[in-house]
């Protein structure tokens, strides 16, 4: 399972508010998804929003996100 995906599941299923860290940090890996990988910022935007969701899963969670395949780690 995707990460943003899995983390927008959590908030739902845990009814955590807009402002909660789950759903900003599924919110920022999106958009930083969604942006022209010709950008010249594109990597380091896109490793910065990949490290702050993969910390809120843990935070959140207690445990490692753990990607079914190379696929779910959002490496273009």
């Amino acid at each position: 399972m995707e990460l943003s995906k899995c983390l927008l599941e959590i908030a739902d299923k845990d009814g955590l508010p807009a402002d909660h860290v789950i759903r900003v940090t599924a919110q920022e890996l999106n958009k930083a998804l969604s942006r022209d990988k010709k950008e010249k910022d594109f990597a380091e935007t896109l490793i910065e929003a990949q490290s702050k969701a993969f910390a809120a899963y843990a935070f959140y969670t207690g445990k490692m996100f753990e990607s079914e395949s190379d696929d779910d780690l959002m490496i273009p």
